[in-house]
């Protein structure tokens, strides 16, 4: 039991008091972490904001809801029209989470009282929550890809190493295990980083991904001799849909790519130095998670003109 104990009080987190109770139990109902952002601790600039959405544009996941629209047999353009629809819905919400954590310097858990009562929060915690973990995981198996081809390149013997060591029915080869065992690893520092900290590593990512998105867009569109043979494909669905139901899933596959954000855009726009600005600034999310989306669809394309095949 002692040791029991010991753990517990290493694990369990430990919240100070906030402005409107003293420390022990009702350290859950108010605490610094759910207190208003106080002026001096708001870092984040409109551009930092603005910035943040060129991050979360060049985003793989992001790729994929237009690649695989197109590998559901949409033109390309009609993919991208299907994305830029639920981007602009999307926005509207994240607009307004955004409005609500710049004015009034609240987080979501605070933000959801309003809706579930200080009790019934907790459901609505725990269901985001599991949505993160789900979330991460797929992240982390997305970059797990990637160092396994990055490895292959290398050595290209990885390929076959250890190869049958786990059974058909894990759905997974020991070499993608290790990789995405070394991507988790590797991503595991920065979820200590704070908020304000995060939005210098927005900076550089804004700076670095851009040359790699033009760069493989240039790639791709010389490879499939221009944009003639991407745009002139048919709309060939597969699988019984009729176009507009392929339509209406791109969709909804675009908004579920950032509805997080819909909910919870107020944990970044806290910290937002200017209100008015900051919450604009999330007009970017259509622009630039559309453009990311061309450069899906015209590698997809792209890929079906150059090797047969997406």
């Amino acid at each position: 039991m002692w040791k029991l104990k010991t753990i517990r009080d290493h694990v369990v987190l430990k919240p100070e008091p906030g402005s409107f109770t003293a420390e022990g139990e009702s350290a859950r109902w108010s605490n610094k972490d759910l207190d208003p952002v106080l002026q001096e601790n708001k870092k984040w600039e409109w551009y930092h904001v603005g910035g943040f959405w060129i991050a979360e544009g060049f985003n793989i996941s992001q790729l994929e809801t237009a690649s695989s629209a197109v590998a559901l047999g949409l033109n390309p353009g009609l993919a991208i029209v299907a994305c830029l629809v639920g981007n602009l819905l999307v926005t509207i919400p994240t607009c307004s989470s955004a409005y609500i954590g710049s004015k009034f310097g609240l987080n979501f858990p605070v933000l959801s009282r309003a809706s579930f009562g200080l009790r019934g929060t907790y459901v609505a915690m725990v269901i985001r929550g599991v949505v993160c973990v789900i979330w991460m995981g797929v992240q982390s198996f997305v970059g797990g890809n990637a160092v396994r081809c990055m490895i292959e390149a290398i050595w290209p013997s990885f390929k076959h190493w250890h190869q049958g060591a786990l059974p058909e029915s894990a759905a997974i080869s020991a070499a993608d295990l290790l990789c995405f065992s070394l991507f988790w690893i590797a991503q595991l520092p920065f979820l200590f980083l704070t908020i304000n900290a995060l939005r210098w590593m927005f900076i550089i990512k804004i700076v670095i991904m851009p040359f790699f998105g033009v760069a493989l867009f240039t790639w791709a569109l010389t490879a499939a001799h221009g944009w003639g043979p991407l745009f002139d494909m048919p709309t060939q669905i597969s699988g019984g849909w009729s176009v507009g139901y392929a339509f209406c899933s791109t969709i909804t596959a675009a908004i579920s790519s950032n509805a997080t954000f819909a909910i919870n855009m107020s944990d970044i726009t806290r910290f937002a130095h200017d209100r008015h600005r900051s919450w604009l600034a999330q007009l970017m999310l259509p622009v630039c998670i559309t453009l990311t989306e061309l450069l899906g669809a015209v590698m997809a394309a792209s890929s079906q003109v150059i090797y047969g095949e997406l």
